[in-house]
């Protein structure tokens, strides 16, 4: 299960105090995650290109993996030469976020994006049928999410012009990890006072790709409201 706090697999560990300036910013991505990640980044514009609207629609009304599913958001040209993605992982909101904003023909300057609305976060939901032993990890999944969804419109609100040059970077590059550090800034201060926490570039990256999209679609208007959400 994918944390906040990451120390296994980690792209670049980015450590951030609320009091103070960041520790470090080091590691060298491993190869094999980072083409994982360009995968999935490439298979999401190309279904972007193929379903923008459905696509867009996941990411403003922030559908879960399951729905993604149901939805059949899935396009078989876009996999050719990629293997299957026989299961979407939690990225894919992200990376459809991504590749939504960076596609944008008429983009909002990054000011205007930051004083969107506020965004609706999707409520829990527990299968009827779950055990009591898959109880624990639903709900660490979900908490992970609340974090990464609530720490991600805090930094594009903090940094908008930055957040969105890193959607513009290469993943695993050296440009990807100079601007995650350009967000150490924001960073520091979307976490509450004497935290400390280690973020990847990875989770930013997710974070501020997923709430920038759905950011320039609210101050467009289009937001999304459910009586499910929760703040």
């Amino acid at each position: 299960m994918r944390r906040i706090r990451m120390h296994t697999k980690a792209l670049a560990i980015i450590t951030v105090v609320a009091i103070g300036l960041p520790d470090a910013v080091s590691g060298a991505p491993p190869s094999s995650s980072v083409e994982a990640r360009r995968t999935l980044q490439r298979y999401a514009r190309c279904t972007v290109k193929h379903k923008r609207q459905l696509a867009s629609s996941a990411v403003v009304e922030d559908w879960p993996t399951s729905m993604l599913i149901a939805k059949k958001l899935i396009v078989s040209d876009c996999l050719t030469g990629e293997g299957v993605l026989s299961t979407l992982p939690a990225a894919m909101n992200a990376a459809l976020g991504e590749a939504l904003a960076v596609s944008e023909q008429n983009e909002l300057p990054p000011a205007q994006v930051a004083a969107a609305p506020a965004l609706a976060i999707r409520a829990a939901q527990y299968p009827s049928n779950i055990r009591p032993d898959q109880m624990k990890k639903v709900a660490d999944s979900y908490q992970t999410y609340v974090t990464e969804a609530k720490l991600g419109e805090c930094v594009v609100r903090g940094d908008p012009a930055n957040s969105r040059l890193l959607l513009d970077t290469k993943i695993g590059g050296n440009d990807e990890l100079a601007a995650a550090t350009r967000l150490v800034p924001a960073l520091s201060r979307c976490v509450a006072a004497g935290v400390r926490i280690e973020l990847t570039s990875e989770i930013i990256r997710e974070a501020v790709g997923v709430s920038y999209y759905r950011m320039e679609m609210a101050a467009r208007g289009q937001m999304w409201r459910p009586s499910a959400a929760t703040k």
